[in-house]
């Protein structure tokens, strides 16, 4: 519901305070979610996951910061996935 306060109610999203506490309360729903999966798996298997988007995401930074084009979305998907398999690959 959060979703499409901000995603359709363009003013309601572009107002300060308001777009404020959309977004402050859309994470705090974010956080509870991924809280209330995660309890469900062990912890090895959390720390796991974990680690695998910190790689991945200091992966996309690391090109994102050397390329100078903007990525598009192709060219990010093609980044994206042989890295996530590299560094599965890595932690395994």
């Amino acid at each position: 519901m959060l979703v499409c306060a901000i995603t359709c109610c363009k003013t309601a999203a572009r107002k300060v305070p308001t777009n404020y506490v959309l977004l402050g309360s859309m994470t705090l729903c974010a956080t509870y979610f991924a809280a209330v999966v995660s309890s469900f798996y062990e912890t090895r298997v959390v720390f796991m996951a974990m680690g695998l988007t910190l790689s991945c995401f200091v992966v996309l930074t690391l090109y994102a910061f050397q390329v100078r084009l903007t990525l598009a979305l192709c060219s990010c998907a093609a980044l994206h996935a042989p890295a996530s398999r590299v560094t599965f690959a890595v932690n395994r």
